[in-house]
This record gives C-alpha cells, sequence and structure tokens, in this order.
C-alpha cells in the first residue's frame, strides 16, 4: 500500500512540475512589418 501510494505522489508531482515548465520565449522577437488590416465602426440607427 506505502509502495502504491509513493509511487501515485511521484507520479502526480513529476506532471505538475511539468506543467509548471517554461517555454522557450523570446523575448526580443522580431515585429510584424507586413500590411495591417484596418476596419471601421460606425453608429448604427
Amino acid at each position: 500500500m506505502a509502495k502504491k501510494f509513493l509511487k501515485e505522489s511521484i507520479i502526480i508531482s513529476l506532471v505538475f512540475l511539468l506543467g509548471c515548465a517554461q517555454t522557450r520565449v523570446r523575448p526580443y522577437a522580431e515585429k510584424y512589418k507586413g500590411p495591417k488590416k484596418r476596419i471601421a465602426v460606425m453608429d448604427l440607427k
């Protein structure tokens, strides 16, 4: 019983830690330089 509990708690801990791991983020990524879409909002009657 104790071995089963230990095994399950280790698996749950690993899943939790892997879920909280950071992904590779590029903070200085190149900004988009292409054309931008524009919209207009008109008054409704």
